[in-house]
């Protein structure tokens, strides 16, 4: 399934919601639980301001849902302002919930902060679905993309900042942190979408500069569409990891113009295949191109890999 417009209003009340906390001194996070048909049964913001840091919405409604018989909490659906943590997403596998809908990512919040010199979560970034595969879940939604954004800015005013060098070439390129290592920015997507076999729908391609500098690498990732890299300016080590359960270290391309070195000017990376990059002594621009489009959602990180 697909972010509907009956979604959209749910997720528009859990982002008032996450308002609410923000003003009350909270992180900006709002969940509402919808029964099957369609009528509100419960809604919480976060409450972890005032010390208890498991106080997340999604966690509370998952313990009230207890209330409910396990049919009522099967056909269900769980509304968020943000794609649950691991705490929260195991609570709500537990407790037999059904569908979940989220506005933004847990990828699109740790590139806000990477790119804000904030520093990481304390667990692991991982999707809903590596925790629970078989729960429904559907988002980000991209109209309420801006004003997640500028709510989650606005707590991360009062945060610490951490040393973040951006490089000259990221930072002329309007470039951002990306939650798998490197510097990227989306250039293009493409006006023409296409709706998959299972039902999401995605713009036919996207393409982005991706920066990596000397001395970095990026983490074991795999994407749910084909990915081919393109060669720019300098050399990356590219390496893919099959299309396994966990990585594998595979074959190592070398993503480049001079052909008579052995290097490739463009990498095919299959739907569904690990990958990641090996450091390098100089910095290296390439294109990225997603065909169908990339989205958050379909994106898998290993981190610190």
């Amino acid at each position: 399934m697909t972010v509907s417009e009956q979604d959209l209003e749910h997720l528009r009340r859990c982002v008032e919601l996450a308002r609410e906390a923000l003003e009350a001194g909270d992180q900006p996070f709002g969940s509402v639980l919808v029964d099957a048909s369609g009528v509100v049964r419960r809604e919480e913001r976060n409450r972890a301001g005032a010390g208890d840091e498991t106080q997340h919405p999604e966690l509370s409604l998952a313990r009230w849902s207890a209330s409910l018989t396990p049919e009522e909490r099967a056909t269900s659906t769980v509304y968020t302002s943000g794609e649950h943590c691991p705490m929260c997403a195991t609570a709500h596998a537990w407790m037999g919930l059904g569908r979940i809908v989220y506005a933004v990512s847990a990828a699109q919040l740790s590139a806000w902060r990477a790119a804000w010199g904030l520093p990481g979560g304390a667990v692991r970034l991982l999707s809903i679905t590596d925790l629970a595969p078989d729960l429904v879940v559907d988002g980000p939604a991209p109209e309420l993309e801006d004003e997640m954004r500028a709510l989650h800015e606005r707590a991360a005013s009062s945060e610490p900042r951490t040393e973040v060098g951006v490089p000259p070439r990221a930072r002329a390129l309007g470039l951002e942190p990306h939650p798998e290592g490197g510097w990227f920015r989306q250039t293009w997507r493409a006006p023409t979408e296409v709706t998959l076999p299972d039902g999401r729908t995605r713009a036919t391609a996207t393409l982005i500069w991706f920066l990596l500098p000397a001395g970095a690498s990026s983490a074991w990732h795999r994407v749910a569409s084909d990915e081919v890299w393109l060669a720019h300016e300098g050399t990356v080590r590219l390496q893919l990891g099959g299309d396994g359960e966990t990585a594998d270290d595979g074959a190592v391309h070398e993503v480049g113009a001079d052909v008579e070195a052995g290097q490739e000017p463009e990498v095919v990376v299959p739907a569904g295949h690990w990958q990641r990059t090996l450091r390098g002594d100089r910095d290296a621009l390439v294109r990225c191109l997603v065909s169908p489009g990339f989205d958050f959602a379909d994106f898998t990180l290993v981190p610190g890999d």
